[in-house]
């Protein structure tokens, strides 16, 4: 079971998730997209989400928002 300490590091690894998300996004949309090293570092970056634990249902917490911000839908 998680304690209140767990919830909340797995809270704040899935806004720096999103965060991270987001700067991909904008970065790929870009009209400025710069190199491939610098995306290549954003998705290696995204790698944060494999830290979160996943729940009984087998997916992570805050999954549905990652993947609409995936998307660049928030």
């Amino acid at each position: 079971m998680n304690t209140m300490d767990d919830q909340e590091h797995i809270h704040m690894m899935h806004i720096a998730s999103l965060d991270i998300a987001d700067l991909f996004i904008q970065t790929l949309h870009s009209n400025n997209v710069g190199t491939q090293d610098q995306l290549d570092h954003l998705l290696e970056a995204k790698s944060v989400r494999r830290a979160i634990p996943k729940g009984d249902d087998g997916k992570r917490y805050g999954h549905a928002e990652y993947h609409k911000a995936m998307q660049g839908e928030l």
